[in-house]
C-alpha cells in the first residue's frame, strides 16, 4: 500500500519546478516519455509522462489529469455509500465504458482546464502540491498539479483513500492505521453464525460471532465465539435458543395452557434498547414458537436517536465520522466526514465547503486553480512561493526576490529592459542604474567612486588626463613621439624641444638670442650658439 503512494520520477524535459521557472526541487515527478516501451514496467505513455496503468494497483491514479473515482465512497466495511453532490460550477465527466472493467476503474476529470493567471508558469509544468486532507500520512497529503493556460490546476491525489485494512497502513487517511479492522470470525463447521462474502453476518439464539483482533498489522486467532449448546428446558429462567437452530425449547414438555416469556436475540441484548421478550404458550403438551420478540437490528440513520443493535448506545453507526472523500470534487472541497443526513438511511461524505482563496499551495475555494488570486511572480510577500517574503528593500521580480539597487538583471525594475550589459550598454548596476564602471568618472571602478576635478575614468581607474603619458587628454592616448616624451595639459610633447625643453611649456630664447634645447649631462635645458644667456 505504501509503496503505491510514492512516484519515483525524474525532471521531464526541465519542467517539473516549485511554482518558478527553476532548476527542479522536488523528487516526486513524472517519466517523460513518447511512448509505452519508454515508462516503467507497469506504467504507461499519457500526454508525455509515465503515469500509474489500468492494471496496476486499484488505488493509484493512473491519468496525471484524472483521479481514481467510482459513483459511490466505499467505508472499512465495504459498503456503499451515497455521495454529496458536486461543488457548482465543477466540470467532472466520468469516462466511459460498457464492460465491468472500464466501470470498476471508472475515473472522472479533476476539473475544467483553468484560465491564465498570474502564477506565470510554463504550459506542462507540474508542481507538487498538498490535499489539505486530515492526515500527514505518507501519500495520503501529497498530489502533483499540471500547468495549464498559464496556471496551476487542481491538486491531484497520487493516492486516494480506501477502505481500512489490517495492514499497518493508514489507508483511509485519517491519521490512524488499522482502526476498526478487527474481523468477525466463527469457527468452522459450527451452526449458529454466518459470515456471508457480502453484506452483515448473522447468528441465531444464543450463537455469537467471535473476533480477530488486529495487531501489528495481523489479524490474531478467533476468540470469544459461542457455539450452539444442548437446549435447556429450565421453565425459572426467560426461554432462548441455547442450540441456536431457530427454535426455543423444542422437544421440553409443558402443561396446561401456561405461558411464559421467550427472547430469539443473543445474549446480553434483551432490555438493551428496543430488544424485548416474546410469549410462548404450551398446547397439547408442546410449547408453541416464541412471538412478539424484538430483537437487534443494524444501526441506521432512518432511525436516529435509537439503539437499534440493543448494546446500550444510541446512534452508534459504523463508520460515522469516519474519513471520506468525493474525488468529483475539487480542492480541499474532496474531503469529508461519514455523517447521517436528512433523508437518506445510509451515511453520506459530508464534504468541507469551499472557503476564500488563500495563499497555501491548497485550492480553498474549490474552483481547481490554486493560489489563483495570489501574483507570485511579483507579489513581494508571497515571492515564487506563499509565505515567501522579500526583505524590505527587495522586489520580486519572476518569483525571485532580488535588489533593484545592484541587481544587474533587475536593475531599477524587473524584466528584460533593466538588465544591464544587455545591447552592448553599461554593464553593473549601482543606485538602480546601469553603469560603466570603466569610464564613469562618478563611479570609476566601484558603485560610488568618483573621480577628482580634471581626473578621467580610464579602464575602471582615476588618471591625471592633464598629465599621464598613458592617457594624455583621453583614456588610451599614449604618448610616444619625440625623443623624450610627456602629456602637457592634455597634449603630447617632447622635452627635449624648444617649446618644452625639460619641462612642460618651458620654451628656449630671451631677448631675441637664438637658444636651442640641448641635453648638458643628461638633462634637456636651453643652450646658446655664443656666450649668451640662455634661460
Amino acid at each position: 500500500m505504501s509503496g503505491s503512494r510514492t512516484m519515483s520520477v525524474r525532471c521531464a524535459l526541465g519542467l517539473w519546478l516549485t511554482g518558478a521557472l527553476a532548476a527542479c526541487s522536488f523528487s516526486d515527478q513524472l517519466d517523460h516519455c513518447t511512448s509505452n516501451s519508454m515508462c516503467p514496467t507497469g506504467q504507461e505513455c499519457y500526454q508525455g509522462f509515465c503515469v500509474q496503468g489500468k492494471d496496476t494497483a486499484k488505488n493509484s491514479v493512473s491519468d496525471p489529469r484524472r483521479m481514481d473515482s467510482g459513483a459511490q465512497v466505499r467505508t472499512d466495511a465495504g459498503s456503499a455509500q451515497m455521495m454529496s453532490t458536486q461543488q457548482p460550477g465543477k466540470d467532472a465527466a466520468a469516462d466511459g465504458g460498457s464492460d465491468a472493467g472500464a466501470a470498476q476503474d471508472a475515473r472522472v476529470e479533476a476539473g475544467p482546464p483553468p484560465d491564465a493567471g498570474p502564477t506565470g508558469c510554463m504550459p506542462g509544468e507540474m508542481k507538487a502540491c498538498s490535499l489539505g486532507t486530515p492526515t500527514t500520512a505518507e501519500g495520503c497529503n501529497k498530489g502533483y498539479a499540471r500547468c495549464e493556460n498559464g496556471v496551476f490546476g487542481a491538486c491531484i491525489a497520487d493516492t486516494m483513500p480506501s477502505p481500512e485494512q489490517c495492514n499497518g497502513v493508514d489507508d483511509d487517511c485519517d491519521g490512524k492505521a488499522d482502526e476498526g479492522t478487527d474481523a468477525y470470525c466463527y469457527p468452522d463447521g459450527q451452526m449458529g453464525c454466518t459470515i456471508p462474502t457480502n453484506g452483515a453476518p448473522t447468528c441465531q439464539g444464543l450463537c455469537a460471532l467471535g473476533k480477530r483482533a488486529c495487531k501489528n498489522g495481523t489479524l490474531q486467532a478467533c476468540t470469544g465465539a459461542i457455539v450452539p449448546k444442548t437446549e435447556s428446558c429450565d421453565s425459572s429462567a426467560i426461554a432462548a435458543d441455547e442450540n441456536c437452530n431457530g427454535m426455543i425449547d423444542e422437544g421440553c414438555d409443558c402443561s396446561g395452557s401456561q405461558t411464559r416469556s421467550c427472547y430469539t436475540g443473543p445474549a446480553g441484548t434483551l432490555n438493551k434498547g428496543k430488544c424485548k421478550a416474546g410469549t410462548q404458550t404450551c398446547q397439547n403438551g408442546k410449547l408453541t414458537p416464541c412471538t412478539g420478540a424484538i430483537v437487534p437490528e443494524a444501526e441506521t440513520c432512518a432511525n436516529p436517536n435509537a439503539d437499534d443493535d440493543c448494546n446500550g448506545t444510541l446512534d452508534d453507526i459504523k463508520d460515522q465520522g469516519g474519513a471520506c472523500s468525493v474525488s468529483s470534487n475539487l480542492g480541499i472541497c474532496r474531503a469529508g466526514t461519514q455523517q447521517c443526513q436528512s433523508g437518506s438511511a445510509e451515511l453520506v461524505c459530508v464534504t468541507v465547503p469551499a472557503g476564500t482563496e488563500a495563499c497555501n499551495d491548497l485550492d480553498d475555494d474549490c474552483d481547481g486553480k490554486t493560489d489563483e488570486t495570489f501574483m507570485l511572480q511579483s507579489d513581494p510577500n508571497h515571492c515564487g512561493s506563499c509565505s515567501k517574503v522579500c526583505a524590505a528593500a527587495e522586489s520580486c521580480c519572476g518569483g525571485k526576490c532580488i535588489n533593484p539597487i545592484s541587481d544587474n538583471n533587475n536593475c531599477g525594475g524587473c524584466g528584460d529592459a533593466h538588465v544591464c550589459g544587455a545591447g552592448g550598454g553599461a554593464g553593473t548596476c549601482c543606485g538602480g542604474k546601469c553603469m560603466d564602471f570603466l569610464n564613469d568618472v562618478s563611479n570609476c571602478g566601484v558603485c560610488g567612486h568618483a573621480c577628482a576635478p580634471g581626473e578621467g575614468c580610464c579602464a575602471g581607474k582615476c588618471m591625471n588626463t592633464n598629465t599621464d603619458i598613458n592617457n594624455c587628454g583621453m583614456c588610451g592616448m599614449v604618448c610616444s613621439s619625440g625623443l623624450q616624451p610627456a602629456c602637457c595639459g592634455g597634449s603630447c610633447v617632447d622635452l627635449q624641444s624648444n617649446a618644452h625643453c625639460g619641462a612642460c611649456n618651458h620654451a628656449c630664447g630671451l631677448l631675441g638670442v637664438t637658444c636651442t634645447c640641448a641635453v648638458m649631462n643628461g638633462v634637456a635645458q636651453c643652450v646658446a650658439p655664443t656666450l649668451d644667456l640662455c634661460l
